[in-house]
């Protein structure tokens, strides 16, 4: 019974290649490994997020401020204050869990995420 196999499936790189990089294998383009591409992408779409949080509770606040006592125009403001704060938690508790993974469970030290 020969069991030889199970060397080559534990995923070893061949010998004198222990370099590879993601961009040579898969062509990401500019990006060597996939901790340059998620250094742009993570703090990327936390901005982006953040933006599209706090541009809802604008229109929320203009929506409440022009709502001239109409009372489904200022139930529909606080319900969208209400959604954005929500979001804005959402967000907060999102970080905490990615930054959880990414430095207690990955134990990745020189990852740029601010």
């Amino acid at each position: 019974m020969n069991i030889e196999f199970i060397n080559k499936a534990l995923a070893q790189h061949p010998a004198g290649k222990q370099d590879i990089v993601i961009q040579q294998q898969y062509g990401f383009g500019v990006f060597n490994t996939l901790g340059d591409l998620t250094n742009i992408l993570l703090p990327l779409a936390f901005s982006i997020a953040g933006m599209m949080i706090v541009f809802y509770f604008l229109i929320a606040a203009f929506e409440m401020i022009t709502s001239q006592g109409d009372k489904a125009h200022i139930v529909s403001a606080r319900a969208k204050i209400y959604h954005s704060l929500i979001g804005i938690i959402l967000l907060l508790l999102l970080y905490l869990v990615v930054r959880f993974i990414l430095f207690d469970v990955l134990k990745l030290t020189s990852f740029n995420f601010i």
